[in-house]
């Protein structure tokens, strides 16, 4: 047989839980993240891929590439 945990019990470990953590030193500490990601590689890819397959002019590709170098 499970022997049940008594509601208290669970109380009583949230409650100590909240307080090693709220009192580890660590509570205030702020984090900021913020992650670049250059997608021109994926782009020039998508703008050949477009030329191979005649999507694309070659003035329209050559425009492309230019705006894309300015960005």
């Amino acid at each position: 047989m499970k022997k049940k945990k008594s509601k208290r019990s669970s109380e009583k470990s949230g409650d100590l839980t909240q307080a090693q953590i709220t009192q580890s030193g660590n509570s205030d500490v702020n984090v900021h993240i913020k992650i670049n990601v250059d997608v021109k590689p994926i782009a020039f890819a998508v703008l050949y891929s477009l030329l191979a397959k005649e999507q694309l002019t070659k003035d329209e590709f050559e425009l492309a590439l230019k705006k894309l170098d300015e960005y």
